[in-house]
């Protein structure tokens, strides 16, 4: 799709209605029109996701979008859609070409802000699961974003000594115990889940159970799915 057919699929105002990709974000329905995603997401890992996008506006104030909520919509064989919900954490002007300025947004779990908290505590008498939910609340993103499906719960531990960021402290405490975590993506669209268990059987079927195969020399929209992932991130000193 060339410059001038983007404008006029955005000016149309219907310019997200049966594409491949649709995304929602606090800067209004059709202001950002998705040409390309690439992310990716792993049991028991956060999930990445970045994604270009061109908009007619070229004032975009991306410091506004910054652990703000979007979703993702990605459309399957059936013309269904699926949803991927995050939060912002990088945002970027890639530049423009005439009326069109394109950008740039990385969205993650509310997990990868966790990665921006530093720490120095005792946890004592408490289980692993009350010790990843105390370090949890301390977190916006997280309240009401996650829950525990552990077959075989742990004892409590006497004393618990966290010295790294959030993020690893956490990982530290679900990998000693055999733990792992996988997302929940609300049907609307408008939430994400961090479900942790140990019981791998537990964990639903991943969808589309069953995707096409095209030749190499086959092209077309839905053939412009790549995965991939980088990290830029570091965690604030204490």
């Amino acid at each position: 799709m060339g410059a001038q057919d983007l404008i006029s699929s955005i000016t149309s105002g219907v310019s997200q209605v049966d594409r491949l990709l649709k995304l929602d974000t606090p800067a209004g329905q059709d202001v950002l029109l998705p040409l390309r995603v690439a992310g990716k997401s792993r049991l028991g890992r956060n999930f990445d996701y970045t994604v270009d996008i061109a908009s007619l506006n070229g004032t975009l104030e991306l410091k506004s979008l910054i652990a703000k909520p979007v979703t993702l919509w990605v459309q399957q064989a059936d013309k269904s859609y699926l949803p991927f919900n995050g939060l912002v954490y990088a945002a970027r002007k890639l530049g423009a070409d005439g009326a069109l300025s394109y950008y740039q947004l990385k969205f993650s779990s509310w997990l990868h802000f966790l990665k921006f908290r530093k720490d120095a505590r005792i946890f004592q008498d408490q289980t692993p699961d009350e010790i990843l939910a105390e370090v949890f609340s301390a977190h916006p993103q997280a309240q009401g974003a996650f829950r525990f499906a552990v077959l075989n719960p742990a004892p409590a531990r006497s004393y618990c000594t966290q010295y790294e960021d959030d993020w690893n402290f956490v990982n530290r405490i679900m990998e000693s115990e055999g733990w792992f975590g996988y997302f929940e993506q609300s049907a609307n669209g408008n939430a994400h889940t961090l479900v942790i268990t140990d019981d791998l059987y537990s964990v639903p079927p991943s969808s589309p159970q069953s995707i096409d195969f095209s030749r190499a020399n086959v092209s077309g929209e839905s053939l412009a799915l790549g995965l991939t992932v980088r990290e830029r991130s570091k965690p604030a000193s204490l």
